[in-house]
């Protein structure tokens, strides 16, 4: 009885294996002769758009006009982003100043509040702490502009 089930089982299996692979099979077929309509068409239309990646959709601009337009959108490109740098580092400059500024009226402040006992040593080092903290991002962002500054 087992065996007859088995028999049944791996019948059954194999039947569907060879018709999905019969499915395959048609598929490649359809591919291979659409395959070759496409490549009939290409050797038709080959010498109407030459070019390379940049140089197919010219438009009706020759070669060297594209080209030297090419050329001219790379140097304005160049210009907008070296404006760009200039602004978000005179932006950041003014910010750490701004910061800088900040942080030593708060650890002033933060001194004066001990010295008249108005916080406990628990609290002065939470503040203490996030002082210090600040200062060491704004360190890393004073970096990030000199940075900056280096690349004008």
């Amino acid at each position: 009885m087992k065996n007859i089930l088995n028999t049944a089982i791996v019948l059954a299996l194999s039947t569907t294996l060879v018709i999905a692979q019969g499915k395959g099979q048609a598929k490649k077929e359809e591919k291979k002769a659409t395959k070759e309509e496409v490549k009939g068409e290409k050797k038709d239309t080959a010498k109407s758009n030459n070019g390379n990646a940049y140089g197919k959709n010219k438009g009706e601009l020759s070669g060297k006009e594209f080209g030297q337009a090419r050329a001219a959108e790379a140097k304005t490109n160049k210009e907008t982003k070296k404006k760009e740098l200039d602004d978000s580092v005179t932006k950041g400059d003014g910010k750490a100043k701004e910061a800088r500024e900040k942080i030593k009226k708060s650890k002033d402040q933060l001194e004066k509040d001990k010295k008249d006992k108005k916080v406990n040593d628990k609290q002065y080092k939470e503040k203490k702490e996030k002082i210090e903290k600040a200062e060491k991002e704004l360190n890393d962002l004073e970096t990030k502009v000199e940075k900056g500054k280096g690349k004008k």
